[in-house]
C-alpha cells in the first residue's frame, strides 16, 4: 500500500518542497527516463508524489517559481491533481537579482534608478506572473521588489542602486496593481513581508500591511536570514494588529530548510489557532531536496531529533557514491542497507529500498565522465523529498508527542505560548530571545 505523508504532515507546519521544471517534466511522462529499461519496470509516473494514485508514496505539497514555470504545461504543476496545493513563488528574488525575462538586459542602467523604475513599470512580468499564479496555484506570493537588492553582495542587480523607498514605492505599485486585476477566488495570495534591520522592517511594513490579501509571506531579514527573533517579532506584531485574524489565514517562511524551526513554527501555529484563527497555516519551502541531488549528486538521510541538539537535529547531505568500482560491483547492493566500504547510508524512501548502488551507477566504462544518468537523479531527488517531509513530522512529534527534544528545544516552544499570552511581549522577547536562538541554531 502506498505511504500517504500528508496525514502527520497536517498536524504542523507544512513543508513545501520547491520542485524543480526538469524533473516535474520527467514525472508526468510514463516513458521510461533511461535507454532501454529501467530498474524494477519504474516510469516516470512512479516519481510524481503529488499524485494521490501513486502506487509508492503521496505527499501534497509543493512549491513553483514563476520564473521557471510560466508559460509552461506538461509538467507535475500544470498537469497536477486537483488534491494537491501549489505555492506559487513569484520570483521576487530572481527579478532582484535580475535572472527573471528581461530583467537580465537592464543591468546596463544600474547607476540610472529613474531607468530602472520605468522599465519594471513598462515591463509584462508582473501581469505574466499574476495570469500563471491564478491559472495553476492555489496560494502564491505578491510580487515584491526585495530591499537586499541595496546590498554589498547583490552589486550585480540592476536593481542595487534604488533607494529603500524607490523599491517600497514599486512594491506598493506592484500590489495596487494586483488587487485592482486579481480574479477574486483563483488563488489566496500573500503580502511578502521584509526587512534586514528593525528599520527598515518597520517602513516597509507600514507601507504594505494595507493590502493584506489573504496572508503573509516572510522574506529577507523578517525571514530566515534574519534569525529566529526577527520572525517571532512579526509574527507577534501582526497578531497585535489584527492580521492574523481572519482572512488572513496563512503565513509562508520564505527558503527555510532549518529543522530546528520546525516545532517553533507549529507552536506560533498552535497558538495563533487557539487565540486569533482556528483556520490558520505556516508553511515553508526549501529547494534543498532538488538542488543537492541533482546539481551535486548527493542524498539526505533522516536524524534521529532526540536529545542531542547539535548532532541529532541536522541534515547535513552526503556525497552518493558514483564511482566505477561500484558500478562493477559483482554483488548488488541495496540502497536500504549500509555499506561503508563506500560510506554509504541507507536509503529507506519507498522507490530507494527497491532498487541497489548499481541500479543508479549505471556506466560501467572506465572511461565513463558520468556514472549516473537523469534516471538515477530521479532517484535521489525522490528520496530526499520524501526524507525532508518525513523529518519535518519527526522533528514535530519530538516535542509535541514523545517529549524528547532536547530541552533547550521545549524550552523555546514554552517562550513561544508565553509570547502570545504577554500584553508587553516586546519585553520579553528582547529577554527571551537567547532561548529561542539557542534551540533555533543546530
Amino acid at each position: 500500500m502506498a505511504e500517504n505523508l500528508n496525514t502527520e504532515a497536517d498536524k504542523y507546519a507544512l513543508y513545501f518542497p520547491s520542485i524543480q521544471l526538469a524533473s516535474a517534466e520527467s514525472i508526468v511522462d510514463a516513458d521510461i527516463m533511461r535507454d532501454g529499461q529501467a530498474p524494477k519496470k519504474l516510469r516516470g509516473t512512479d516519481f510524481n508524489y503529488l499524485n494521490p494514485k501513486n502506487p509508492h508514496w503521496h505527499y501534497k505539497y509543493c512549491l513553483a517559481t514563476a520564473e521557471e514555470y510560466k508559460g509552461k504545461d506538461g509538467n507535475a504543476v500544470s498537469d497536477r491533481d486537483a488534491a494537491s496545493i501549489v505555492m506559487g513563488d513569484s520570483g521576487g528574488y530572481q527579478i532582484g537579482t535580475g535572472d527573471f525575462g528581461d530583467t537580465a538586459k537592464w543591468l546596463q542602467y544600474q547607476n540610472e534608478p529613474e531607468t530602472i523604475m520605468a522599465l519594471w513599470r513598462s515591463s509584462y512580468i508582473r501581469e505574466e506572473v499574476l495570469r500563471w499564479q491564478q491559472a495553476q496555484c492555489d496560494i502564491a506570493m505578491t510580487m515584491d521588489m526585495p530591499l537586499w537588492a541595496m546590498q554589498d553582495w547583490a552589486k550585480k542587480s540592476p536593481f542595487h542602486k534604488l533607494t529603500r523607498q524607490q523599491l517600497t514605492e514599486l512594491t506598493v505599485e506592484n500590489l495596487q496593481y494586483i488587487s485592482a486585476t486579481r480574479r477574486v477566488g483563483s488563488c489566496k495570495l500573500l503580502n511578502v513581508l521584509q526587512g534586514d534591520n528593525d528599520d527598515d522592517e518597520d517602513y516597509w511594513y507600514n507601507a504594505v500591511r494595507h493590502y493584506g490579501f489573504e496572508g503573509w509571506a516572510f522574506a529577507g531579514g523578517v525571514g530566515r536570514r534574519g534569525g529566529i527573533r526577527n520572525s517571532v517579532r512579526m509574527f507577534l506584531r501582526l497578531a497585535e494588529d489584527g492580521l492574523l485574524n481572519p482572512p488572513y489565514n496563512w503565513v509562508h517562511m520564505l527558503g527555510l530548510s532549518i529543522m530546528t524551526w520546525c516545532p517553533i513554527l507549529t507552536q506560533i501555529q498552535m497558538c495563533v489557532r487557539e487565540k486569533y484563527n482556528s483556520n490558520f497555516t505556516i508553511s515553508f519551502d526549501s529547494s534543498g531536496a532538488y538542488q543537492q541531488a541533482g546539481k551535486f549528486n548527493e542524498y539526505f538521510v533522516g536524524n534521529t531529533f532526540g536529545a542531542n541538539l547539535k548532532e541529532e537535529w541536522t541534515m547535513p547531505p552526503t556525497y552518493f557514491p558514483s564511482y566505477y568500482t561500484v558500478a562493477n560491483e559483482l554483488v548488488p547492493l541495496p540502497l536500504n542497507k549500509n555499506h561503508m566500504q563506500y560510506e554509504f547510508q541507507a536509503m529507506t524512501s519507498p522507490i530507494a529500498k527497491k532498487l541497489t548502488l548499481q541500479d543508479l551507477c549505471v556506466n560501467k566504462s572506465a572511461y565513463a565522465k558520468r556514472i549516473v544518468d537523469d534516471f538515477s537523479a530521479e532517484v535521489l531527488i525522490n528520496h530526499n523529498v520524501y526524507t525532508y517531509a518525513k523529518s519535518t513530522v519527526a522533528a514535530n512529534q519530538a516535542v509535541f508527542v514523545t517529549r524528547t527534544a532536547p530541552d533547550k528545544m521545549l524550552a523555546a516552544t514554552d517562550v513561544i505560548v508565553e509570547l502570545f499570552n504577554t500584553a508587553d511581549w516586546r519585553t520579553l522577547l528582547e529577554e527571551k530571545t537567547k532561548i529561542l536562538e539557542a534551540a533555533a541554531r543546530a
